[in-house]
């Protein structure tokens, strides 16, 4: 009976590594195009990686906090979208982005200036402006992903720990860089 369980698990990670490392891969690619824009704008490039990893931890977050409501029985496919735990979660979520996406963008802009760097008031606003631009939507992206994928694969008898957590990491950081790179094309 381990060893079979063993197996499942083992063989689940192989399948998630592989697609997460694909997904992060392709994240990284939507970067190489804007990169001279990012490394003209210093703000952008203190920043990239804090959004990153804020990103990351957006899709470990949600998708914890969504199986251990599956696993509780407190969410089903039938009542999630009047759930209040879900709306608590995804409030709480919203507002913490917000006040991130702030903090990591004056920061940025701050040591910047502290660097050298002339930065203008409009580039710092463009720099909120997509800071916030970029949470927000994944955010809904990544409350989406976590909440379809987690019912398919709960429905599918394994666990969605296993599958949500590294999914929606991947998909927050590849997400992230690609929002980065439009909106850098857009704004800069």
């Amino acid at each position: 009976m381990k060893k079979k369980y063993f197996y499942r698990v083992f063989s689940d990670s192989i399948k998630i590594l592989i697609i997460t490392s694909l997904i992060s891969s392709f994240g990284g690619a939507s970067l190489e195009s804007v990169r001279e824009r990012i490394f003209v704008v210093m703000p952008l490039l203190i920043m990239l990686p804090a959004m990153n990893s804020m990103a990351g931890n957006f899709g470990s977050i949600v998708s914890s906090k969504f199986t251990t409501m599956l696993f509780l029985g407190v969410v089903s496919k039938r009542n999630w979208r009047k759930s209040n735990r879900i709306k608590n979660l995804f409030v709480k979520m919203f507002v913490i982005a917000l006040i991130l996406a702030f903090y990591v963008s004056v920061v940025s802009c701050a040591v910047s200036v502290l660097q050298g760097y002339k930065l203008s008031v409009s580039e710092f606003f463009k720099i909120l402006l997509l800071a916030y631009s970029s949470v927000i939507i994944l955010l809904f992206i990544i409350f989406f992903v976590a909440i379809f994928l987690g019912f398919l694969v709960f429905k599918r008898g394994h666990n969605p720990d296993n599958f949500l957590i590294p999914i929606t990491t991947a998909i927050g950081d590849f997400g992230n860089m690609l929002l980065i790179s439009i909106l850098t094309t857009i704004l800069f």
